[in-house]
């Protein structure tokens, strides 16, 4: 069997859907169908991550280097009411606990509490925008 050179590359992650990401400089990455699950989680848009490329471009590893940027926790529109930041707020974690538990059955990984938090955040981030 011949040994498999991959192309590393950290990029940051500014989109994600179920086949991939794509990076902040507007390339698409998808993981291949060959893949090992546990070693190509999605990774959360924010996230920095460092990438094993096959030689056709397909992701065969991701990990994680760095979490996403913490969204601020001022709301970032003053129409916004009280009720509306709650209402968002809980709409954001309720979607994050979806997210990261989804992410973490393709792994097999745990879920935890700060990886919620962190795309709950970020989620309301883009609400509140």
């Amino acid at each position: 069997m011949a040994v498999q050179h991959y192309e590393i590359r950290d990029v940051t992650v500014h989109k994600v859907n179920s086949h991939g990401f794509q990076t902040t400089d507007g390339e698409w990455v998808n993981v291949s169908k060959f893949a090992d699950a546990a070693e190509c989680p999605l990774p959360l848009a924010g996230q920095t991550v460092r990438v094993s490329l096959d030689g056709k471009g397909f992701a065969r590893k991701i990990e994680v280097v760095a979490p996403p940027a913490p969204a601020s926790s001022a709301p970032a529109s003053t129409s916004a009411n009280a009720r509306d930041v709650q209402i968002a707020r809980m709409n954001a974690l309720g979607h994050a606990v979806q997210i990261v538990t989804t992410n973490a059955g393709r792994s097999g990984g745990k879920v935890s509490l700060d990886d919620v938090l962190a795309a709950a955040a970020q989620l309301e981030g883009w609400i509140l925008r």
